[in-house]
């Protein structure tokens, strides 16, 4: 498979996740349960921008290291702040 192509594929892929994150968060009553599943799936989009769109497949593991653990703590931010709004903890 051609470098444009499989740009093209996960283009389609990241497009069909935000539809489906989407769809999601605005059929099912907000809870952890869906905060959880939109959270994975964003988790999942930012590992495929880090990897294919940034280019980083080739770089050194430090570089790999330093974005996915600010996905990570971005990603457990959102989840506790999300948890203690739930559970009324700023009201």
């Amino acid at each position: 498979m051609k470098p444009y192509q499989r740009a093209h594929w996960f283009w389609i892929v990241m497009l069909l996740l935000t539809l489906s994150s989407y769809l999601l968060a605005e059929s099912v009553d907000s809870g952890l349960m869906m905060m959880f599943a939109v959270l994975a799936i964003s988790l999942f989009k930012g590992i495929v921008i880090i990897r294919n769109f940034m280019m980083l497949r080739r770089v050194s593991i430090i570089w790999k290291m330093v974005m996915y653990s600010w996905l990570c703590a971005v990603i457990l931010v959102i989840a506790i702040t999300t948890i203690l709004t739930l559970e009324g903890f700023f009201n």
